[in-house]
């Protein structure tokens, strides 16, 4: 019985977990999306070497700084003065 309620409370935690591991994950690829739109419809075809840099960002507080800096970088070359 007490194995029981233990395997049940594990299942639980790791459910809690994975779900919050999809939203964040959902999260990182809903802001690289939006960067790297906001980058193509101000800049044109965003190249293969940033596209990749901001694929592998994977703190969504910077990708949100990053989408705010795409829209008002007055160039490429700028706004790619904020990426790490």
């Amino acid at each position: 019985r007490g194995e029981k309620r233990g395997l049940q409370k594990g299942l639980r935690r790791g459910l809690r977990q994975g779900v919050r591991k999809g939203v964040q994950e959902g999260l990182l690829e809903a802001r690289r999306g939006a960067l790297l739109s906001v980058l193509s419809a101000r800049f044109g075809r965003v190249k293969k070497d940033l596209r990749t840099r901001i694929l592998r960002i994977e703190d969504p507080a910077l990708l949100g700084e990053l989408i705010k800096r795409a829209a008002v970088a007055p160039s490429p070359s700028r706004f790619l003065e904020g990426i790490p």
